[in-house]
């Protein structure tokens, strides 16, 4: 008879649903072994010692059994369950995007330490801020760069141009993979045009980490004008819409 092999590893919960009468099925992206799709067997019971560590944003120590078709988590031990984001919707909502951009943007068993790193602070960061949005707006530069699709927000995506620092008008193209120049924007797919300070901000918060935000006012117009380049972008790799992105305007206070 062969012996189950065990494995531990840090891991955060990106998904979770119920699955038969106690059991649920997780999405966890690990630090060292990347995305794993895994079992938690009697969860929904009472007793369940598991159920703590299992929650969707939860931050913790697993150990998994290896199975035939899907690995089973064995033990659980929750290192931040991010409480606070399930007690304001719309920090909830904010984490499921994130989540949600984390599972699209990897593949299964393919480790991204930095990337995870990135999740944790982002979970972090947005747990303890007023602000969601601009923690969202930096995670979303992040992790296009980390996928390799970081936008181009020096030079024309285009021509390869240097871009003016300072300009009162600029243009986007999530097509093209960032800003483009005056020159090329008859040329560039789905070029949009944005107000130069909505430029300069995504090149403050490109050099930005989740949990060490710079101080920025962004007008009405340039976080519109950001959430949506960036969201084209994300979308446009992903090949599809972003599920929990409509509950963000839902959820967010009037």
């Amino acid at each position: 008879m062969s012996r189950i092999r065990l494995y531990r590893t840090e891991g955060i919960v990106l998904r979770a649903r119920d699955f038969q009468e106690t059991d649920r099925l997780l999405s966890v992206f690990t630090r060292r072994l990347g995305k794993i799709s895994a079992i938690v067997k009697g969860v929904k019971r009472p007793q369940s010692k598991l159920a703590g560590g299992t929650q969707p944003f939860c931050h913790s120590s697993f150990q998994f059994a290896e199975g035939r078709n899907l690995d089973v988590v064995t033990q659980c031990v929750p290192h931040n369950a991010f409480y606070g984001l399930r007690q304001d919707l719309d920090k909830m909502a904010h984490a499921s995007y994130l989540a949600e951009l984390a599972d699209g943007l990897t593949e299964e068993r393919s480790p991204n330490p930095r990337l995870f790193d990135l999740l944790v602070s982002a979970l972090g960061a947005v747990e303890g801020t007023e602000h969601p949005d601009l923690v969202a707006r930096v995670f979303e530069l992040r992790i296009l760069s980390l996928s390799g699709y970081g936008p181009e927000l020096n030079r024309c995506a285009r021509c390869g141009k240097p871009l003016p620092q300072t300009a009162s008008e600029a243009w986007f193209s999530h097509v093209l993979g960032g800003a483009i120049c005056s020159a090329c924007r008859s040329d560039a797919p789905a070029a949009r045009r944005i107000t130069g300070g909505t430029l300069s901000a995504a090149r403050t918060l490109s050099k930005a980490w989740p949990d060490r935000i710079p101080a920025l006012r962004l007008t009405p117009t340039q976080a519109a004008e950001l959430e949506n380049c960036l969201r084209a972008s994300l979308e446009y790799r992903l090949e599809r819409k972003i599920r929990s992105a409509r509950f963000l305007h839902d959820f967010a206070p009037s």
